[in-house]
């Protein structure tokens, strides 16, 4: 037997042994005494006497319906498997969100924070510092970069064309040459005749 499955039985054995022993270990018979003597009266027995007495048979139907049913506890594949049925309802989002305030902004202590709290928390100090560039300085930093983006871009369309240009001036040189050859060899060939 795997060392799992053994472990998994004594617990089986063990918690299914607790309350049959339970049971087991009722009082003793009252002895024989005199009439003056009374037995004396054990606190646990009191209130349990109580306790079945106040059973009503609704109380009693649901207690035999809960014994008839498959036991929760199973082995299965040598592993202990619980299976528990839950009873009672979903919480709403209103049972959620009761004592929130959501129209008149961020509730009190104690709530997740937000997103800017989150970047504060999280973000070094060191990069907090504008390392004494002027926020004018910002600006003029961000329009000479768009007005060099642009002007980069233009330079690179303009150097495609003049690649394009010199690729076509080339071909249409070399279209030349051809014609000049194949004129070349019909004179040839006109002359041979």
């Amino acid at each position: 037997m795997k060392p799992n499955a053994t472990i998994a039985t004594g617990l089986v054995v063990s918690l299914l042994a607790g309350p049959a022993s339970a049971q087991s270990q009722t009082p003793p018979p009252p002895q024989s005494t005199p009439a003056t003597q009374t037995p004396p009266a054990t606190q646990a027995a009191a209130p349990v006497s109580a306790q079945i007495k106040s059973l009503s048979a609704e109380n009693l139907d649901r207690i035999r319906e809960a014994v008839n049913r498959e036991p929760s506890l199973r082995i299965e594949n040598g592993q202990l498997r619980i299976y528990v049925e839950v009873i009672g309802n979903w919480p709403t989002f209103a049972e959620y969100a009761k004592g929130y305030d959501f129209i008149n902004g961020p509730t009190g202590y104690g709530n997740p924070m937000s997103h800017a709290e989150f970047v504060a928390m999280s973000t070094p100090q060191d990069l907090y510092s504008s390392a004494g560039i002027k926020p004018g300085e910002v600006v003029t930093m961000a329009a000479v970069n768009v007005v060099g983006q642009w002007a980069i871009g233009k330079a690179l369309t303009k150097i495609g064309n003049m690649q394009k240009n010199k690729q076509a001036k080339q071909i249409n040189a070399i279209r030349a040459q051809i014609d000049a050859d194949l004129a070349a060899i019909k004179k040839e060939k006109e002359k041979e005749k």
